[in-house]
């Protein structure tokens, strides 16, 4: 899945607008002039540039596949938050 899909799923979960920014190396690079914490956050754009693969078949093989669904996990985290905010 990618960010974009997450965002756009627990916003719909939420029941709000996604929004979102995308920032070019350039941009980032003029930033960090001027934002301090932009100046590390140059280093990490690798980490949104290319596709993040997370494969937990290790996982699985040893202890079994019970992952809790996303939607429901979104759900959960959405409550949370929400009654956290009261």
């Amino acid at each position: 899945m990618s960010s974009r899909a997450f965002l756009e799923a627990a916003a719909s979960i939420a029941g709000v607008k996604p929004n979102s920014v995308t920032r070019t190396r350039f941009q980032m690079r003029l930033a960090r002039l001027f934002i301090p914490p932009a100046r590390e956050t140059i280093e990490m754009m690798y980490e949104f540039e290319e596709d993040f693969v997370v494969d937990h078949s290790a996982y699985a093989a040893v202890f079994g596949d019970h992952a809790t669904p996303l939607h429901d996990s979104l759900t959960t985290t959405v409550n949370w938050w929400r009654e956290l905010a009261k």
